[in-house]
């Protein structure tokens, strides 16, 4: 989740960095020129078609559905803002967007911010819905709606806007670098500032999403576990809980991944130590693992549920269909334009044969 560069000083303890798009931790020139792209399109195609198969049928009557389509979309929104500016900066003359004037680092820092910590809040949604659909499902009917999921996005959306708009106030163009960075404090009262602000951004964007799911998964395991090793399920229960492992493996893998990143920077950030090389190499690793949250939702969705697989026969049948119909019109109307030619032919062979 946070990140910090190798360019950055790690002994101001005041600073939590965050993850923007100046400060991704840069690999090697092959693995940004070739390995980038690789990942957008990999990224672009796992969230574009499971966006797609969410938004059709039968999934679009499950609460579940708005997480994972809102999950999508905001991973969509990152990739294009964390990959695909930088590799158009990577690969052209362009300079980064962010790094034009103090206006645009800081709207750019907010619409960042904002469309890049809505996943984990959204992954949050999506297991708390799961959760309640398992381990209370009295009260599945009321809350496990598709309207409850469209306002717990909504409130998620607000409560992010609320706490990113304060980047506009804090990040601003570096004069000495020409870099959109946060803002040097110049006396006491700004370092506070910045404290407050960091400690509050990090529990909003980092740490408080990490306990929910970590307590959540938990008691979901649980409850899944003791749900199994009942005698009989309920056919609402069954289909309330339809998409549940896979959602719980979203919940666990997001979190597993993201684990590693989160306590390399709490251990760097308190103990207050200048980044080495070996250091800045565990935290690219580290960067790349957590990446993968944003392209991995297609391909675990396969693997946990088996109605998106029947959805993803489903659409392949569809299209099988309709190629088969065209190329059954196709052949139709050349036979048809065959016969009309026909005629016409043995006409113009007997006027011959009269003037003959």
């Amino acid at each position: 989740m946070a990140n910090s560069s190798g360019n950055e000083t790690f002994n101001n303890s005041y600073i939590f960095f965050d993850y923007i798009q100046n400060a991704r931790p840069q690999g090697k020139e092959a693995q940004e020129k070739y390995i980038l792209p690789l990942f957008l399109l990999v990224g672009i195609f796992s969230n574009v078609s499971t966006l797609i198969i969410f938004c059709r049928g039968k999934q679009t009557r499950m609460s579940v559905s708005i997480y994972v389509s809102a999950y999508c979309i905001g991973n969509l929104t990152t990739l294009f803002f964390l990959y695909g500016m930088h590799l158009l900066t990577t690969v052209s003359a362009f300079p980064e967007l962010s790094n034009l004037n103090s206006s645009v680092c800081s709207i750019l820092t907010f619409i960042h911010k904002m469309v890049q910590y809505s996943s984990v809040w959204f992954v949050v949604g999506m297991t708390i819905d799961r959760y309640i659909a398992v381990c209370h499902p009295s009260s599945a009917l009321t809350m496990c709606t598709v309207f409850m999921a469209k306002v717990a996005v909504g409130i998620i959306l607000i409560g992010l806007v609320v706490t990113s708009v304060h980047a506009m106030w804090v990040y601003d163009i570096n004069h000495k670098t020409g870099i959109c960075d946060m803002f040097t404090p110049e006396n006491n009262l700004q370092i506070v500032h910045l404290k407050i602000w960091n400690i509050l951004s990090a529990a909003a964007y980092v740490y408080l999403p990490l306990i929910i799911l970590l307590i959540l998964n938990t008691l979901l395991t649980c409850g899944l576990c003791f749900q199994h090793s009942s005698s009989s399920t309920s056919t609402q229960d069954n289909c309330s809980t339809e998409y549940t492992n896979a959602v719980v493996a979203i919940s666990m893998l997001y979190f597993g991944l993201v684990l590693p990143i989160t306590l390399y920077n709490i251990v760097m950030i308190s103990s207050e130590i200048r980044m080495t090389a070996d250091m800045y190499n565990t935290l690219v690793l580290f960067d790349h693992m957590q990446s993968i949250n944003l392209v991995n939702v297609f391909f675990v969705c396969v693997l946990f549920s088996r109605s998106f697989r029947q959805e993803i026969h489903c659409i392949y049948r569809l299209i099988r269909e309709k190629r088969r119909q065209t190329l059954e019109m196709n052949r139709l109307s050349n036979k048809a334009l065959i016969t009309n030619e026909t005629p016409t032919t043995t006409t113009n062979v007997n006027q011959e044969d009269t003037l003959i």
